[in-house]
């Protein structure tokens, strides 16, 4: 490997680990590369505990693609305001064909400083990734399954890679949709050499479920209140590392939301909240994600739903 390529690798690592004292590998390999591609892609999974199993909207067809043969014609973008200067944006669209969704994602990580050891910067240089997927959903009775291929691209400064990925989900509704079950496997596939290395994807296997446990309705038969809890298991098996989400959900006449969530095992963060807001065709979702000590400040996500 050159001095050049060495010095932009020790740069990528340094923002992600010297600056907020990262204490262990671990913790650095769950925060890099395409490492984003484990959170959810929208704010509802982000407040919920970064579950993505048992999601059922819009912002869940970039990482559950059993939803799509049961959503309408819409999509979401979303916004991701994270470390440092990192800025994710995702585009997720359910098509007018029967279960075609796609997905366009992207990471910046802005102007990066460049340091061959810790100490006064030596320069900058840029590292972005870039996802693009197209994915597949039917649904039969109470089950769905769906699938996605996704491109990956990377590009630190003037080098690029590219590679590919591989979704698969179900999903199954039980008691009138009070219950839902669902799995996928996440991620699995390859990318070419970037500087002599390749960047390992994020394979992850998940399951998990979601119950509507508490239903308020008026005498007129409309829902006031409801409180659903969901728990959710994700195994990364490269590194061998187990996670668990639990969150829960209360809807308030069907327009406002509030989301808790906690995720254990991330070296980032444990507890996520947010909140959420429809009227008319119009969906606008946030969650906030507090970091933990020594990382600085908290995540904001911002997801915009929109029903044609």
């Amino acid at each position: 490997m050159t001095i050049r390529r060495t010095i932009k690798w020790l740069g990528v690592l340094w923002m992600l680990w010297g600056p907020w004292g990262l204490s262990t590998q671990s913790a650095l390999s769950q925060e890099t590369g395409f490492a984003h591609l484990r959170l959810p892609a929208g704010a509802v999974g982000s407040a919920l505990g970064d579950a993505v199993a048992v999601l059922s909207g819009y912002d869940a067809i970039c990482r559950q693609p059993a939803v799509l043969d049961r959503l309408p014609v819409g999509g979401a973008a979303t916004h991701r305001i994270w470390l440092s200067s990192q800025r994710t944006y995702t585009l997720a669209m359910r098509t007018p064909l029967r279960g075609l969704g796609i997905c366009v994602s992207g990471l910046d990580y802005g102007e990066l400083e460049a340091r061959e050891a810790p100490g006064p910067p030596i320069g900058t240089f840029s590292a972005r990734y870039v996802t693009a997927g197209v994915g597949l959903g039917r649904s039969v009775g109470r089950y769905a399954f769906g699938g996605m291929v996704r491109w990956l691209g990377e590009e630190l400064e003037i080098e690029r890679a590219t590679g590919w990925s591989f979704d698969a989900g179900i999903q199954a509704q039980f008691f009138d949709g009070d219950l839902l079950i669902g799995a996928l496997i996440q991620h699995v596939g390859e990318m070419e050499t970037l500087s002599q290395q390749r960047t390992q994807l994020p394979s992850t296997v998940r399951a998990g479920a979601s119950a509507a446990v508490f239903h308020l309705a008026g005498d007129d038969g409309r829902e006031i209140l409801s409180t659903a809890f969901l728990v959710e298991h994700s195994y990364l098996w490269k590194d061998g590392l187990h996670r668990w989400h639990i969150g829960t959900e209360t809807t308030l006449f069907t327009e406002g939301v509030v989301r808790m969530g906690y995720t254990t095992g991330s070296a980032l963060h444990g507890f996520t909240a947010g909140l959420g807001f429809t009227q008319d065709r119009i969906r606008v979702d946030y969650a906030l994600v507090p970091f933990k000590q020594g990382f600085g400040g908290s995540g904001h996500v911002f997801s915009v739903s929109l029903v044609r």
